[in-house]
């Protein structure tokens, strides 16, 4: 799958649709084997949620729209903007794909 692909097999999903309507979301990127294109069928949802101006509980939040996800496909969500790990950070700024970005 191309990158449109991509984007459109993920915004089918409810959970990608709430994420978006959360105010306090400003990104949602996709990474990992799904943005290089070397994924399998069966392969997990790599995404990286960037929310600087979020409150600390909005990642509970988050991540019980991520757990009720409505997919049998595992998703890896991180939060970019407090990422400490420069290894991950570095790869998703490699492959990353913008899945969302808000206007303001």
């Amino acid at each position: 799958m191309k990158f449109a692909d991509q984007r459109s097999f993920i915004s089918k999903f409810q959970f990608f649709s709430k994420l978006c309507e959360l105010s306090f979301v400003e990104n949602i990127f996709l990474y990992g084997s799904r943005a290089r294109g070397d994924f399998s069928d069966k392969s997990d949802i790599d995404i990286a949620v960037n929310m600087p101006k979020a409150a600390p509980e909005d990642w509970e939040i988050v991540m019980h729209i991520i757990d009720d996800a409505d997919t049998l496909l595992a998703i890896d969500c991180v939060r970019f903007d407090t990422l400490k790990n420069l290894d991950l950070r570095n790869a998703i700024e490699k492959d990353k794909i913008v899945l969302f970005s808000r206007e303001y």
